[in-house]
């Protein structure tokens, strides 16, 4: 991953730092998503498309622990 900053094959500017150019070093890492594999930096791990139903169950999640804690 890092031979490619380094040789300057991402975005044409070489350099030596491993984490990459002035450009690059600061950008955030992403991970695959776990259903179609594209890049996210989304906390649960999925991209856009397949993140709805995450945030869905733990907006229910809280919604049910709100009712447990006051009932």
């Amino acid at each position: 991953m890092f031979s490619e900053y380094i040789e300057g094959e991402v975005c044409g500017h070489g350099c030596r730092r491993p984490e990459g150019c002035h450009e690059h070093w600061r950008s955030k890492k992403r991970v695959l998503c776990d259903d179609c594999g594209k890049p996210t930096a989304s906390a649960c791990g999925r991209c856009k498309k397949h993140s709805k139903g995450y945030y869905v169950m733990q907006f229910y999640a809280r919604q049910l622990q709100m009712l447990e804690d006051h009932p």
